[in-house]
C-alpha cells in the first residue's frame, strides 16, 4: 500500500508496472488487435498462444503505450512508423537509478510524478521523441518539427487514469496527481 497524502517517483513506478489490467479494462482495444500488435512488435511483450489459456494482462505502462497506439493508428500511422517509434521509446534510460525503465516509462512516470505537459512527437520518418512542453514550442518556431502527429501525453494520463479508477492503488496516483496540479 502507498500512503494516501504523498507519493515518491519510487512509489509511483512500482504502482505503474504492477501488470494488473486485463484486456476487459480496456474498453478502446480488442484481443485481436493486442496479439496483432505483438506479432508485429506495436507491443513488447512477447506473443503467448491463446492455447496457453494465459490472459492478457497489463502495467500502467503498457495501457498508456496501447492507447498511443490506438490514437496514431486512428491517424492513419502504419505499423511499420509505429514499430519504429515503439523501438525508439523501449530504448533503456541510461540515468534510471532503481529499476530498468525503458525512456517512454521513466518519462510517463516524471509526467505523473512532476505533473508537467509533455508530448509524444512521431515524425512522418517514424521517428519518436518525448518532449516538454517548453521544447516543443521551440520545435515549432524554429521549424524543427516539420510535419509530425503530436500526442499531448499528460492528457492521455488523466483519461487512462479515470478509467482505470477502479484500482485502489491507481486511486491514490489520482489522488496525488490532481491534488497537486
Amino acid at each position: 500500500m502507498i500512503d494516501k497524502t504523498s507519493l515518491s517517483l519510487d512509489q509511483i513506478i512500482k504502482v505503474c508496472l504492477q501488470k494488473r489490467f486485463k484486456t476487459l479494462d480496456l474498453p478502446f482495444v480488442t484481443n485481436r488487435q493486442l496479439h496483432h500488435w505483438k506479432a508485429t512488435r506495436l507491443l513488447n511483450e512477447e506473443r503467448e498462444l491463446a492455447s496457453s489459456g494465459k490472459k492478457n494482462e497489463f502495467d500502467f505502462f503498457d495501457v498508456v503505450w496501447i492507447r498511443c497506439i490506438v490514437l496514431m493508428r486512428s491517424f492513419g500511422v502504419d505499423n511499420l512508423l509505429i514499430a519504429k517509434v515503439n523501438s525508439d521509446m523501449s530504448n533503456k534510460d541510461q540515468d534510471s537509478k532503481t529499476v530498468s525503465l525503458s525512456i517512454f516509462q521513466k518519462q510517463i512516470a516524471e509526467t505523473l510524478f512532476d505533473k508537467q505537459n509533455c508530448f509524444l512527437i512521431v515524425s512522418e520518418q517514424g521517428d519518436g521523441r518525448l518532449v516538454s512542453k517548453n521544447e516543443y514550442a521551440n520545435m515549432i518556431k524554429d521549424s524543427i518539427a516539420r510535419h509530425h502527429l503530436s500526442i499531448t501525453l499528460n492528457i492521455l494520463i488523466k483519461e487512462m487514469l479515470s478509467l482505470l479508477d477502479f484500482d485502489s492503488d491507481i486511486q491514490k496516483i489520482i489522488k496525488y496527481y490532481l491534488d497537486t496540479e
